[in-house]
């Protein structure tokens, strides 16, 4: 017993230390790099068409992705491979930017997390995306989208994590997904260890494995579902007569719940390979009022066309 304590101790210390020090690699190029090397490097070329990058299952990407779809406007996506993105997103940000989504422009302009993308397109180029703030509901959708992008995608994440990384098996058809998204040598290089050092992150710090950890999280996601639900009462969407960011966000974000047949596969993992305990929450989910607008969002309004 002694000993079975003390290996788990260590393997815990050995968690929580590859933790720290992937958190410090992304802390130095911010702090030291971007203050004399990057400075100095000449960045790469600039692309030819608006380039998202992105990872693939992300749900924050999902809400550019779509909005791009949505009006139409031609772009070119380069998913990365999770843990070693960040080689990517410092390279376009001159080290002041790690996570994903970014847009790249041809002009050399970049936008930044989903959220302020958004607003971004709606003021620049109101033509095409207007229809994300209309001017009477802008304040309402925003301050909606503070909520989602806090409560609501931390609540998802801690759930499908959690299974991500109790459940070998899923864990490994999940990130498999990922797999054909590497895009660089370096990628294909390091991606072995990546499985590694992306359990050790989540674990290390947030001891994602824990059920009561996915239990907490599920009442979180119910509670913004019913406060939707609420919304939707005798209106077709969240804010509003029409289709805004919220009604996006909202079915962006459920997306990992409720997983809509026909799209999200391709991204995250097919309906029957998910651990029993996931399963059932998305058979629930999917009969909530809420859930049933964030599955007719993407039957009626996604109209997804692929990236050039």
């Amino acid at each position: 017993q002694t000993v079975s304590v003390k290996m788990i101790d260590l393997a815990r210390i050995a968690r929580i230390a590859v933790a720290i020090g992937y958190a410090l690699s992304f802390q130095f190029p911010v702090k030291y790099l971007n203050r004399w090397v990057f400075k100095f490097i000449p960045f790469g070329r600039k692309p030819q068409k608006k380039t998202l990058l992105s990872f693939s299952y992300s749900h924050f990407t999902e809400k550019i992705r779509w909005a791009l779809d949505r009006s139409n406007v031609q772009y070119v996506e380069r998913p990365l491979v999770p843990v070693w993105h960040f080689v990517t997103t410092f390279w376009w940000t001159k080290g002041t930017h790690s996570s994903v989504p970014i847009l790249l422009y041809p002009d050399g302009k970049v936008l930044k997390d989903s959220t302020p993308i958004l607003l971004a397109l709606n003021e620049t180029e109101s033509e095409q995306f207007g229809w994300l703030f209309p001017a009477t509901q802008s304040p309402e959708i925003q301050a909606l989208l503070k909520e989602y992008d806090t409560k609501f995608v931390k609540a998802t994440a801690e759930f499908c994590y959690h299974y991500l990384f109790a459940y070998c098996e899923f864990n490994r058809k999940w990130y498999n997904t990922q797999k054909g998204d590497l895009s660089s040598l370096f990628e294909r290089l390091v991606w072995l260890p990546s499985h590694f050092i992306f359990k050790c992150v989540f674990e290390g710090f947030g001891k994602i494995t824990d059920p009561k950890k996915a239990e907490g999280a599920l009442i979180k996601i119910r509670e913004v579902f019913d406060d939707t639900a609420k919304r939707l009462e005798g209106h077709e969407y969240i804010c509003g007569d029409t289709f805004t960011a919220a009604d996006l966000t909202f079915a962006s974000f459920a997306s990992w719940m409720v997983l809509p047949e026909g799209y999200w596969q391709e991204h995250f993992v097919n309906y029957n390979d998910l651990p029993e305990g996931y399963k059932k929450t998305v058979d629930e989910l999917r009969e909530h009022p809420a859930g049933k607008h964030a599955l007719k969002m993407f039957k009626t309004h996604r109209n997804r066309k692929p990236a050039q």
